[in-house]
């Protein structure tokens, strides 16, 4: 069984499937409207196999697998509109409409999405360039399912632009969609907490790198899912090894307050998204004095996360693993987490 994008980006999953010769087709939602599961840039593979991630699962997911299979089987893309209503057999309450692109991917093609994956793994801007040809007249979304039709498909790359979020343009002909690399959670301490935090923000589509001055605890072995493990000789040189930027976020979970403080020294010197720190308030107001007299300013203190996580009265390292990757998708995706909480206890 192939490994599933589960695991990786949308990109590297093409370019491991066409390397190995494998027949596959990208599956992307270009639009949608009302209360549909997923929206417009959620992408998946179909293979021989079947399909390779999610498009949102339910009636949606079963249209677009078969849409997906006819591609596979006739060797080309297709394009169709959907409209759900509510209380028919789609069994979405407030209906919505979606249009989907089955794109076959060629061979030739492996190149350009070893391109893309490579801008990914340096942190570049990309803007995917799909021109559609070849469709029907009645684009955008008719009241009821349209027949499937066959759509002449180009797919460029752009490096260096960038986007806020996809969209349908020049009368639903032309797709654009942002290059976007996978977040990146650097989490500092691998004990069982770290662990457990790694699985669940990895699941999350966080890509995970480890810090630890123990080799039995940050090793490729025990976090099997990371991208990097680093050794640092009591949590000293991270700025220099570790790559953090505007972009990184960071959870700071050693096995003392010692080294919690030295990793949070060098972590307020770095221009991260959002930083975590776990532990109690008290082991907070201990180390935060601590770094005041070192010259830290309050407001820099302000805007670290600790207690890290949402309050969700947590106690296994699982829950509170589940916590803290609630707080990380709320800081990711703009959300106010106390009123997420709030929704929560509603």
């Amino acid at each position: 069984m192939p490994k599933t994008i589960l695991d990786t980006n949308v990109e590297a999953a093409a370019l491991r499937f066409l390397r190995q010769g494998e027949r596959v087709v990208l599956v992307t939602i270009l639009a949608s409207q009302g209360s549909t599961p997923r929206h417009a840039g959620t992408r998946a593979l179909f293979i021989q196999e079947g399909l390779q991630g999610t498009v949102g699962g339910g009636v949606l997911e079963a249209k677009a697998c078969l849409l997906a299979k006819r591609a596979l089987r006739d060797v080309q893309s297709l394009w169709a509109s959907y409209s759900f209503e509510p209380g028919k057999a789609s069994d979405m309450v407030c209906g919505g409409s979606i249009t989907v692109l089955c794109e076959v991917l060629q061979p030739r093609q492996s190149e350009l999405f070893a391109q893309a994956q490579a801008a990914l793994q340096t942190g570049q801007t990309g803007l995917w360039v799909v021109s559609l040809h070849n469709l029907e007249q009645d684009k955008g979304f008719p009241d009821c399912v349209n027949e499937p039709v066959m759509v002449g498909v180009e797919r460029n790359l752009l490096l260096g632009k960038c986007r806020q979020g996809p969209s349908l343009e020049q009368a639903g002909s032309l797709y654009l969609e942002p290059l976007i690399a996978q977040p990146v959670l650097f989490i500092a301490g691998a004990g069982h907490v770290s662990l457990e935090l790694a699985k669940c923000a990895h699941a999350c589509g966080f890509v995970i790198d480890v810090a630890d001055d123990r080799a039995e605890f940050a090793n490729a072995q025990r976090f099997f899912m990371a991208r990097k493990c680093f050794v640092l000789p009591h949590f000293t040189g991270i700025r220099e090894h570790c790559a953090l930027n505007v972009s990184s976020y960071v959870a700071i979970m050693t096995r003392g307050h010692t080294y919690d403080q030295e990793v949070l020294a060098q972590i307020l010197r770095t221009p991260v998204r959002y930083v975590g720190m776990i532990g109690s308030r008290k082991k907070r107001d201990h180390v935060y004095a601590a770094l005041r007299a070192q010259g830290v300013s309050q407001e820099r203190l302000d805007a670290v996360h600790c207690p890290i996580g949402l309050d969700l009265k947590a106690e296994t390292p699982q829950q509170i693993a589940v916590s803290i990757v609630a707080e990380l998708l709320c800081s990711k995706n703009g959300v106010d987490s106390c009123k997420s909480l709030s929704a929560l206890s509603e």
